[in-house]
Order: C-alpha cells, then structure tokens, then sequence
C-alpha cells in the first residue's frame, strides 16, 4: 500500500513536468488531460497530421472506390493549403510523416478493394478526430496568436472532413 501510494505521488508531481513534451502530446496524454501542446508540438503534430492526408489521399485516388477518391481529392487540396498556411507560419514545419504515421500508411498500401476502402476510412475518421482535438486544444490554450488563429480557422474544415469521412462508412 506504502509502495502504491509513493508511486501516485512520484506521477502527480511528475506529471506537470512531462506535461506538454513532445512525447505525452503524440502519446494522446495531452488530448485526455485536455492540455495543450506546446507551440512546437503543435506545429510538428499539425504538419504531420497534413503530410498524412495529403499522402494517404493520394493513395486513395488510385486505390480507392469511386467516394474514396472523391473525398481525397477534398482532402488533399485542403491539407495541402493547411500545410502550405502552417509553412508560412513556421518554416521549420516538418514536411515527412513520423514513424506511427509512416506505418499507418505503409500498411494502407497493402490493402486493395474493399479493404483498402475500410481502413482508409478509419484511418481517415482517426486522423481527424486526432487534429480536431489537437487544434482545438491549441485554439483555446496555445501560446502563439499566429498558431492559435490559424488553429480556430482550420478547426471547421477538419470537423467538415471527419463529417464527410463518417459518412462514407
């Protein structure tokens, strides 16, 4: 019990610490704690979250059902004016995917037909939940006017696609 209760301790006082690395915000700790990421984390997260629309919906126009390829194409004109907005912002933004957004897609690639269909449309539904909670977060807690105006002004195009993806199902 002694033992139980000194680890609570160590994680409570850990915790603010670690909150906001890059680490807790990529690990969804951030989006459960409703904390926002810092500045940086934002920007790497968001340009990732773009590069990965971007690519998975290139993906998509040429495995994809007729509505897949319609999606990505919206998909891919708005992240690419996203990424494009958020490279003005911060040049520094990083233009290729992570690791987990690397293999997300690497497994996408060896789907066809039907499969392809359904996990792009997961993973599409995933995405989006994630970068809605990601600029929302920013939008409300961020500490840069620029980042958080361009968060506020991207939040309705993602919920739009998280709509439009969650009717393709």
């Amino acid at each position: 019990m002694k033992t139980s209760a000194a680890i609570l301790t160590c994680l409570v006082f850990a915790l603010p610490a670690y909150a906001g690395t890059s680490a807790m915000e990529s690990s969804g700790v951030n989006s459960v704690l409703n904390l926002s990421p810092s500045s940086q984390d934002f920007v790497n997260e968001a340009a990732i979250a773009d590069q990965f629309e971007i690519e998975s919906g290139q993906l998509a126009q040429t495995k994809g059902d007729a509505s897949d390829k319609t999606f990505a194409q919206h998909i891919i004109t708005d992240h690419q004016k996203s990424y494009s907005q958020l490279k003005g912002i911060d040049p520094n933004a990083p233009n290729a995917l992570d690791s987990s957004k690397r293999k997300m897609l690497d497994e996408l690639a060896r789907l066809s037909g039907s499969d392809f269909s359904k996990q792009f449309r997961r993973d599409q539904i995933n995405a989006h939940k994630e970068a809605i909670s990601l600029f929302r977060r920013y939008s409300e807690k961020g500490d840069n006017e620029q980042l958080k105006n361009f968060a506020a002004k991207a939040l309705p195009e993602l919920e739009r696609h998280l709509q439009l993806a969650d009717t393709l199902r």
